[in-house]
């Protein structure tokens, strides 16, 4: 799996480090499984320090919302967007040549993680974005639902219990959150004049 590290204002060796921490971490989560990982067999097999590890990540934890983060800002950003588009698409083409890996990354211990990464992200592109005029429950518990709800769709589409073309699964996410949202009166903020 490739991935791009992008940390403004870093320099190149700490772009290097997190890059290879990162390659490491996905390496070994898919090798051993999350619970079986410690920061120490990350930091050996990445060539660092373990201090040099935390310079860069609070735990393992840390560095698995960080290998999240640009998947799942996909899946935030449907919020608000009714046609689907290309990056859903993309993302979802993404998840299904990597099916293999949907058993270790949407079952437990795991789960529980990636859906408080995206409840975050819904939760950050809610107060940017977006006003609760007539909020029917508090903003969390609304991107708690929609974290759940994407995550059960793709979760089930991933690991083949509901076969679907991608189009009609990006129609599904697309429709099911939106639908959510308007459902508790969220609502796009004004543009600022």
């Amino acid at each position: 799996m490739a991935v791009v590290v992008e940390v403004q204002g870093a320099d190149r060796r700490s772009v290097r480090t997190r890059e290879a921490l990162l390659h490491v971490f996905l390496d070994l989560l898919f090798e051993r499984g999350y619970e079986a990982l410690s920061v120490r067999d990350i930091a050996a097999r990445a060539n660092v320090g373990r201090s040099t590890f935390y310079e860069h990540f609070a735990g393992k934890d840390a560095l698995l919302r960080f290998s999240l983060r640009r998947p799942f800002s996909v899946l935030a950003e449907i919020i608000g967007e009714d046609p689907v588009n290309d990056r859903t698409i993309r993302l979802l083409r993404h998840f299904r040549e990597r099916r293999k890996l949907g058993p270790v990354l949407f079952s437990y211990p795991l789960r529980p993680l990636l859906t408080r990464a995206l409840v975050d992200l819904i939760d950050e592109r809610l107060c940017v974005s977006f006003v609760a005029a007539r909020a029917t429950v508090a903003q969390r518990l609304i991107a708690i639902q929609l974290a759940e709800a994407q995550i059960a769709l793709v979760d089930q589409w991933i690991n083949g219990r509901i076969a679907c073309r991608i189009e009609s699964m990006a129609e599904a996410l697309h429709a099911s959150t939106n639908a959510i949202v308007r459902a508790h009166g969220v609502a796009r903020r004004p543009a600022e004049a």
